[in-house]
């Protein structure tokens, strides 16, 4: 297993009301998942061979904190397994 963790500042451009998932500047659960994508990639990025790219199929998520722009938010990605396709 490979874990990594990457951290986030909000900007204006990650809120609930840019991403129109709300009305409120605070950050959007869309803006989650971008950063819990982004934090995925760097992971698998080192197990993928030149042109090579990765999907994802699945995410589950609590967004449980309304937090406001410039706000520090840290994503934690772990590897558990690793299937050539």
């Amino acid at each position: 297993m490979k874990t990594i963790t990457k951290v986030y500042t909000v900007t204006d451009d990650m809120t609930a009301a840019k991403y129109a998932s709300g009305t409120l500047p605070v950050f959007g659960t869309p803006g989650l998942v971008a950063c819990m994508e982004d934090t995925a990639k760097t992971l698998v990025e080192e197990f993928l061979n030149e042109g090579e790219s990765s999907v994802g199929t699945k995410v589950s998520t609590s967004h449980v904190k309304a937090s406001k722009v410039g706000a520090e938010i840290t994503v934690e990605a772990t590897l558990v397994k690793q299937e050539g396709r």
